[in-house]
């Protein structure tokens, strides 16, 4: 029994941060670049990318989340890149670059976070190659993927485009010609066909699908300049196409060519330009046979349609006319860039509305004037700033010593999550740590689990199983200290019941010397 103790102290049980350990850690930023964003139905923002150690965390890597208060690991993390993030409710389906999650389990590219663990899509599992897009139909189970050119589960041809019913892996194309040919940077839905746009500059970067195959989305016309398309945001009025290309949209006064440069939009029957000229060869009111030149890139990344307006992020530039760069917003009549200002090789990922907030994330510093606003931020209408996303205390705020909770009335409790109250810990070092902490929740159940952090280290995991809540609420819970030096720690217990909600709370430790 002592043996296991000691493994069981040693290696922990799951996988969490809570937010005093977050309220230790003086790192602000998440230290990489972000390439994708989404928020599940519990209000959590996830955001994936290419970053390890994320603030300051050793298992905040590739992948984190955001609960309004502090960011936290997802299941430990994951070992390689993420690219593509989508939520259906609390479901979080990921896509990247990745073989196996912080807890071992095997995923290869492509998995599922449930709020609580990891979960494997398909039987292979996950995809032979790198997924950068995915796509949730909103009518059915389906879940379109796009990447790299790869021989999808249970297909014997190559496509860079298929899709999970939310039981098996289908093709999108009878054979490999009539699949999509090539790498598909992202996919969405418009006028109920899905919609593919791919990083080949050798095959047509826009296409749909037919039903049976793949074919050229409108006509792109063979003589414009196509790179590839990295972004699609449907709207009543067209479809927005993001990315770095050319098209022609017409002719100026002068009967020259106008063409639109990284961003256009198709109404159903013909392309146009969006936003004036900027997007255009005819920049700034100065004609250019290209759409580059003059510290002018139009390359885009990110769209977004919401509220009336469209949200462009990406590396475009103006450094002559400093004018919009790496973010923009369009009203319909005129651009905004909310007083954001970047430059140089910064860009802009991702783009995300929530509330009266607007989230942005890529590769950037000091958004909007805010020297912690790094890689992530987020522009709120109410106060008109831009904010950092990163936990609000920088040390950790004083705790209580233990009283027995006062019984709180039914109407003021939150009954849609368990509600933890953490107190004052203590024991001796090599010997016993006694941990007391309050919990309530309307289901009467809920697991417990408590994480205790040295300096923003975490040096112990404990898992409390299901079990009923005692009657007065309080937890009593003692946890071997072997091995342990005499000091002042912070332990945190986050609570959980059956259906997946949590809460947190956080309080300080001290272990006193042994007797002896």
């Amino acid at each position: 029994m002592k043996r296991f103790r000691r493994v069981a102290f040693i290696l922990g049980i799951l996988t969490f941060v809570t937010s005093a350990a977050q309220a230790q850690i003086t790192i602000t930023s998440i230290g990489g670049e972000v390439h994708a964003m989404a928020m599940t139905a519990s209000g959590h923002l996830y955001v994936g990318g290419n970053f390890t150690n994320g603030f300051g965390h050793p298992q905040i890597d590739y992948i984190a989340r955001w609960d309004g208060k502090a960011w936290s690991p997802v299941g430990g993390g994951l070992d390689g890149p993420v690219y593509a993030l989508a939520a259906r409710g609390n479901d979080l389906y990921v896509g990247g670059e990745f073989k196996y999650t912080g807890s071992k389990l095997q995923v290869n590219n492509f998995a599922r976070w449930d709020g609580v663990r990891w979960n494997t899509i398909g039987n292979g599992p996950g995809t032979r190659e790198a997924v950068y897009a995915l796509k949730i139909d909103p009518a059915n189970s389906n879940i379109y993927v796009g990447g790299k050119k790869q021989q999808w589960p249970d297909q014997n041809y190559y496509a860079g485009a298929a899709y999970w019913s939310g039981s098996e892996w289908r093709k999108l194309g009878h054979d490999s010609r009539t699949s999509f040919e090539s790498r598909a940077n992202v996919v969405n839905l418009w006028e109920n066909n899905l919609i593919a746009g791919c990083g080949d500059q050798f095959t047509m970067p826009l296409q749909q699908f037919n039903g049976e195959a793949w074919e050229k989305f409108r006509p792109w016309g063979n003589q414009d300049h196509s790179y590839e398309v990295n972004a699609l945001a449907p709207a009543t009025e067209g479809l927005y196409v993001g990315g770095v290309f050319r098209i022609n949209v017409g002719k100026d006064g002068l009967d020259r060519p106008v063409y639109a440069c990284g961003l256009v939009r198709h109404d159903g029957t013909n392309w146009n330009s969006v936003g004036g000229d900027f997007f255009t060869n005819n920049h700034g009111g100065t004609y250019r046979e290209d759409c580059y030149g003059e510290g002018l890139s139009l390359g885009v990344k990110a769209l977004v349609r919401a509220g009336g307006n469209l949200f462009v992020g990406g590396s475009f530039l103006d450094q002559k006319n400093n004018y919009l760069n790496k973010f923009a917003m369009w009203n319909g009549q005129t651009w905004s860039t909310l007083g954001v200002k970047l430059g140089g090789d910064e860009t802009v990922n991702a783009i995300l509305i929530s509330g009266g907030n607007i989230f942005i994330a890529g590769k950037f510093s000091d958004a909007g004037g805010n020297p912690n606003a790094d890689y992530i931020a987020y522009y709120s209408s109410s106060t008109r700033r831009w904010n950092a996303v990163y936990p609000a205390a920088a040390k950790p705020t004083p705790t209580p010593t233990f009283r027995p909770p006062a019984p709180q009335p039914p109407s003021s409790r939150d009954t849609t999550r368990p509600q933890v109250t953490a107190y004052q810990a203590k024991g001796r070092a090599g010997a016993v740590m006694r941990f007391v902490y309050s919990v309530y929740d309307n289901s009467g159940v809920t697991r417990e689990e408590i994480v205790v952090y040295r300096k923003a280290r975490e040096i112990a995991r404990i898992s409390q199983g299901f079990s009923a809540l005692p009657r007065t609420g309080v937890r009593r819970v003692r946890y071997s200290a072997r091995g342990m030096k005499k000091g002042r720690m912070t332990y945190c217990v986050e609570a959980i019941d059956p259906s997946g909600n949590a809460d947190r709370s956080c309080a300080n430790l001290r272990l006193k010397k042994r007797r002896h």
